[in-house]
């Protein structure tokens, strides 16, 4: 994620923020030019000669993205996406939308960043059309029944209660999980649309799919029992990045995807700090000292970005160690986790502005 300025004053702001913590001038995301600024008097957005307004949402504090005031849509490209959403007359359903909304605007972010499309024409197939479904247990969910989060025919589902930590963590020590965070379960799900988008359709994506993470014509319902029932195998270190990516080969693409956007956004947010790490008690300082010189959006060498965020995670996960906090990324790659994030990158960056 990048950080910004002020165009009022230069104070640095960043991606949430609708208000410039020292002029006090209001402050919207402009998507398009990848870039906040800043109203001028009279509360008045102006990029290019033309006139922009916030998004419809801004006004239950969700989103601060603006959008042309003549465009005749009363919602930015992010909240366009939204087909059911809870029930913002609960207090507490409000506040857990908020939350939502801050997670899924910097997965647009980052989707935006890759050039990647939210509608694909397929031949002989239903347009395939990305859609949010937030739902509440006893709200919007049916006969009150537990809803679970998933993906299905590009309709990306999230349980509300994910934004409760203290209900989000209870199930992440539940599940085994190292890490459960709202935006990383929009990274996991994205995975899978964006598999059944650009992988399924296409006969030699699916071949070095499935050369790569596996045959996914085995039985999604019975391995994932299996995965339940016995846990994953004693060698899973070995191939997998999570337990969870052992399952079956969607879960492998889901998981690594996900990675592969945790590593992206970590990336690009030190590159903007002009983060640098240098040991002083390293024996091979070269292992781990780093100097974030890499915008990974614009790099085509994965090796390159990877050697960086390994360097930059060694650090960050001690600085949480030194608060007495869990490691921000408590995942060790391996080889093959390293190549298949690499075929995704590579997979990406050979079809910008394509159509797959």
């Amino acid at each position: 994620m990048k950080i910004f300025n002020c165009n009022n004053c230069n104070n640095i702001i960043f991606f949430e923020n609708d208000i410039c913590g020292y002029c006090n001038s209001l402050l919207g995301y402009c998507n398009e030019e990848e870039k906040i600024i800043a109203a001028n008097p009279g509360t008045d957005f102006r990029e290019n000669r033309t006139t922009l307004k916030y998004c419809r949402n801004h006004e239950h504090s969700a989103c601060n993205w603006l959008i042309p005031e003549n465009s005749g849509f009363e919602y930015c490209e992010a909240c366009q996406l939204n087909s059911v959403i809870p029930n913002i007359g609960d207090e507490k359903r409000l506040e857990e939308w908020r939350l939502i909304e801050f997670a899924k605007h910097r997965l647009i972010y980052s989707l935006n960043k890759l050039q990647l499309p939210f509608v694909f024409q397929q031949k002989d197939r239903k347009d395939l059309k990305l859609q949010f479904r937030f739902l509440g247990p006893g709200t919007n969910s049916k006969n009150g029944q537990q809803v679970l989060t998933g993906h299905l025919n590009g309709v990306i589902t999230l349980n509300v209660e994910e934004a409760d930590d203290l209900k989000r963590e209870k199930a992440r020590m539940q599940m085994g999980e190292k890490m459960r965070t709202l935006l990383g379960h929009f990274r996991h799900e994205i995975g899978h649309f964006y598999w059944e988008a650009i992988i399924l359709p296409n006969q030699e994506n699916l071949r070095q799919f499935r050369e790569i993470f596996g045959d996914e014509r085995k039985n999604y319902s019975e391995a994932l029992q299996e995965y339940y029932k016995k846990g994953p195998a004693k060698d899973w270190r070995e191939f997998f990045i999570t337990k969870y990516a052992s399952s079956h080969p969607w879960e492998d693409w889901a998981e690594t995807w996900a990675h592969y956007l945790h590593i992206m956004d970590t990336v690009e947010t030190a590159y903007y700090f002009g983060v640098k790490t240098e040991p002083k008690v390293s024996k091979d300082k070269q292992l781990l000292s780093s100097g974030i010189t890499i915008n990974p959006y614009k790099e085509s060498d994965f090796d390159a970005i990877v050697n960086e965020y390994i360097s930059l995670t060694i650090a960050i996960n001690s600085l949480n160690r030194g608060m007495g906090l869990s490691d921000i990324y408590p995942f060790i790659l391996n080889n093959k986790d390293i190549s298949k994030l690499g075929y995704i990158h590579n997979l990406l960056l050979n079809n910008q502005g394509k159509t797959f």
